[in-house]
């Protein structure tokens, strides 16, 4: 009996992976791919040719690999939907802990995001490159702020600096391929801003105070404190009375209270601690509350006592380079300076450090005698040569 021949089950082909698929009338290159739930999930993206799409399908399949799923559902985020991800987990007041910031920002920045917002708001975060970088600072530069005046160069390099920072975050969440600002050089130029060397004469010093009285009276302290202590105007209407110890004459800048978050000690002059000590006095004596009575700013007062005055072009913020250049001049090492004023990098340092009318005046006189007494040396060996000569 012949053994019955097996009968062969035709074998199924496989179908062939379609990389696109029409909808709605329109032609779209294709991937499908499982989430990290387990699910299906697929990927659109428009295209005009049939041929095209696997080459831009295995492009986001690489896209997948090598950055998830994130990066692949959100490459139409645009910067407006961006913002204010971004807002909610940097854009809020400093947290501490042990005194030391964990979280958050020490500085107010919502003035750049807004003006960044409403730039780049309906721009795609991924289509950012970087001459749109350079395309915004020329337009910021180019406007004019509601004073009327030209912009200036540090007020768009603080603008930029956001923008690097923000875009950096979304690089690292993997909602862009690659930070812009890591393709390009020099468009945030800190070397092209105006350096500040605005320093207060003795004779602007003793204007200045006599116009610190009446309704202006409470300048008078922050005055004194500023220009014989060198703090920030920050660091000064955060000062609490627990902060001084007027037994031992030193200021304590607690880390949250300082730019740096690097705490510091600060000697009393005489006439701050009189200062201090009188207004310690009119308080409730109350050691956590505030030395200048919660004041936020003193931009209004300062430039009417300015005025009143007559002295142009004089900030309180150059009270602290008034305040470095006559520490340096009385002697103190410039290291100590800086430990004095909260300086972390020399170079930013001397941006502090002025030249002034007395100081250059001293310099030459200083070389004179350095001349005189080499002249006075080459005649006497030039006399000695001779005798021995004789």
């Amino acid at each position: 009996m012949k053994k019955e021949e097996k009968s062969e089950k035709p074998t199924r082909r496989r179908a062939a992976i379609r990389y696109w698929r029409i909808s709605n009338g329109c032609l779209y290159a294709r991937l499908q791919y499982k989430d990290e739930t387990g699910k299906w999930r697929e990927k659109l993206k428009p295209i005009t040719n049939k041929r095209d799409a696997r080459g831009i399908v295995e492009d986001m399949r690489r896209e997948l690999t090598d950055h998830g799923a994130e990066m692949l559902i959100n490459d139409k985020m645009t910067f407006g939907q961006f913002a204010p991800l971004y807002k909610e987990a940097r854009l809020f007041p400093a947290v501490f802990a042990n005194k030391v910031k964990v979280a958050g920002r020490k500085s107010n920045v919502q003035w750049a995001y807004d003006v960044l917002l409403e730039y780049f708001g309906s721009r795609r975060l991924r289509s950012i490159k970087p001459r749109d970088l350079e395309l915004f600072k020329a337009h910021r530069l180019n406007t004019i702020t509601k004073r009327g005046t030209k912009r200036n160069i540090g007020t768009v390099n603080r603008e930029l600096s956001v923008l690097r920072t923000m875009l950096t975050y979304a690089f690292q969440n993997d909602w862009i391929l690659v930070n812009p600002f890591s393709k390009i050089k020099g468009v945030i130029a800190s070397s092209a801003e105006t350096e500040r060397d605005r320093v207060l004469g003795f004779d602007e010093e003793v204007r200045l105070l006599k116009v610190c009285v009446g309704r202006r009276a409470h300048l008078r302290p922050i005055l004194i404190c500023a220009l014989d202590t060198g703090m920030r105007s920050g660091e000064m209407l955060k000062m609490k009375w627990a902060d001084i110890d007027f037994l031992s004459g030193v200021i304590h800048v607690p880390q949250e209270n300082s730019k740096t978050e690097k705490s510091r000690q600060i000697g009393l002059t005489i006439r701050v601690r009189m200062e201090l000590g009188a207004i310690w006095q009119r308080s409730p004596a109350q050691p956590h509350g505030l030395v200048f009575g919660g004041l936020d700013s003193v931009k209004r007062s300062w430039n009417t006592a300015c005025t009143k005055a007559k002295i142009n072009d004089f900030r309180l913020h150059d009270c602290r380079h008034t305040a470095t250049t006559c520490m340096i001049a009385s002697g103190t090492p410039h290291m100590e300076v800086m430990k004095i004023t909260g300086h972390t990098q020399y170079k930013t340092f001397l941006r502090y450090l002025n030249v002034t009318p007395d100081s250059v005046t001293t310099a030459a006189t200083r070389l004179d005698a350095y001349v005189v007494s080499k002249q006075a040396m080459e005649t006497k060996t030039e006399g000695e040569v001779s005798d021995a000569v004789n």
